[in-house]
């Protein structure tokens, strides 16, 4: 036998952690809780159920998102402050803010 460790004898190496388990930071927090603020969403049930349908994660507290979902959250955010609150459903006819000639038939 040599002194020489074997390929498989050495210890496992600590698994580095994924970034998709690294907890929402502080700026991230800050940052959604103003655009709930700017959409008027106040009330933490209803602040959860908005998680749910912009980032498909149902959550019971907030420290519950990870830096990850958290990025994506703050993205759909601010699209949906950017068209003035209106949640993306239905089709671009059904959204839009004026009457057309159509609509005054």
């Amino acid at each position: 036998m040599s002194d020489q460790p074997s390929l498989f004898d050495f210890e496992e190496p600590e698994q580095p952690v994924e970034p998709t388990t690294y907890p929402m930071t502080p700026d991230q927090r800050v940052v959604i809780g103003g655009h709930f603020r700017t959409l008027g969403i106040v009330d933490a049930p209803t602040q959860f159920e908005v998680v749910a349908e912009l980032i498909g994660v149902r959550i019971s507290r907030v420290q519950d998102l990870t830096a990850r979902q958290a990025v994506t959250l703050i993205g759909r955010l601010e699209s949906r402050v950017a068209a003035g609150g209106r949640s993306a459903t239905g089709s671009s006819w059904d959204q839009r803010d004026h009457d057309t000639w159509i609509d005054r038939l």
